[in-house]
Order: C-alpha cells, then sequence, then structure tokens
C-alpha cells in the first residue's frame, strides 16, 4: 500500500457499532520540504514517544497536529466538501461524537424499559434499590470513606424501618444487613453506631 493509499484510509471515518466517529487519528507531520505549498497548515512538532502506532496521542503532553489534507489553498476555487448523508445522522451536528441523536430505535427501547418497570411490583423495585445501597455502603466502609456511607446505612436503616412489614419476607434479611453495616461502620470509624442500630 503506498503513502497516498495510507493517508486515504486514515482519513476516512472509523465506524463502530453501526456509529461515525467523527475522530480522526493524528497524522504524522510530513516530511519538510523546500517547496511547500502556501495554503498548507503548520503541523505541530513530533516528540518522541507521544503517539502510538495507531496515531492516538500519548502522554500528558501530547498536543495533537491540525489534520494535513489535500484541499487546494483558500487563493483556488475550490467545490465544498462532501457533507454526510442527512437521511439518518449518528451524531448532533456541532456536538460530541458520542452525543446520539434520539431514533426510533432509541424510542422503542424506551418504551420497552418504561413498560417493564410499570409491570415491575414496586415491593420488587424497591428491594432493589436496597441492594444498590447495601453494595454501596459496604464499599464505602470498606474501601472508601466511612463517615460518607454514613447517609447510606441511614437511608437503609429508614426504609427498614419505614417500610419493613410492606416489604414481606425480605424484611428481616434486610434488618440483619443493616444490622451488619452499623456495626462495621462502628468499628471502621471507632464511634457511636449511626442511629437506628
Amino acid at each position: 500500500m503506498s503513502d497516498r493509499e495510507e493517508d486515504e484510509e486514515r482519513a476516512r471515518p472509523r465506524v463502530v457499532d453501526k456509529r461515525v466517529s467523527a475522530r480522526r487519528p493524528v497524522q504524522e507531520p510530513p516530511e519538510p520540504t523546500s517547496g511547500s505549498p502556501a495554503g498548507t497548515p503548520p503541523v505541530a512538532p513530533a516528540t518522541p514517544g507521544t503517539t502510538s502506532e495507531d496515531g492516538t496521542p500519548q502522554g500528558s503532553g501530547a498536543i495533537p497536529a491540525p489534520p494535513v489534507s489535500d484541499a487546494p489553498s483558500p487563493a483556488e476555487p475550490s467545490s465544498p466538501p462532501p457533507s454526510a448523508p442527512s437521511s439518518s445522522p449518528q451524531t448532533a451536528p456541532g456536538g460530541p461524537a458520542d452525543d446520539p441523536l434520539w431514533t426510533p430505535e432509541a424510542e422503542a427501547e424506551a418504551q420497552r424499559v418504561a413498560q417493564e418497570i410499570a409491570e415491575t411490583p414496586s415491593r420488587d423495585l424497591l428491594l432493589n434499590i436496597a441492594g444498590n445501597l447495601i453494595n454501596l455502603a459496604a464499599i464505602k466502609v470498606d474501601l472508601g470513606d466511612p463517615l460518607d456511607a454514613r447517609l447510606l446505612i441511614d437511608a437503609l436503616a429508614a426504609l427498614s424501618k419505614e417500610l419493613g412489614p410492606s416489604l414481606g419476607s425480605a424484611d428481616a434479611p434486610l434488618r440483619q444487613t443493616v444490622a451488619q453495616l452499623q456495626m462495621a461502620y462502628t468499628q471502621k470509624v471507632g464511634g457511636p453506631a449511626p442511629p437506628g442500630a
């Protein structure tokens, strides 16, 4: 493959999961020539070790160079650049490449999720939320900020106290788990247990 074919291959957008990436890889600076065209934009100097094999910048000092194109200089008449087809754009114009537009597929998925939530009993949703709070509190007590975990433990205690009878058979295990979290919090902090212990 010639250098020109490689440059054309790099200039093509990458397709990932049927979404077109607007990000172009950083191109290597052209070899300096004495007769470079007047309309060529300046290119940032390459620093050894700042780009990977695929041309993406590496390290904190890497500054991507502006893309070099074979377009004629502004003094020469040129046709407008080809635009993307407007029938089904995957990104908002002028927005970030990862900002997808609302598509019929996304609408159908949102309706499916809403229907699933509507069909799920509230008790199951509360137990799911309680499980998430339990996991977050345990992580905060063990690895994170135990003082921040207190809010999560207090929320679980309030949920268990106020809604315990409504939770049916899950009430007793939830109360035991809250008590264990309160004990772990007390051991980690070395102070009094959160209220409701």
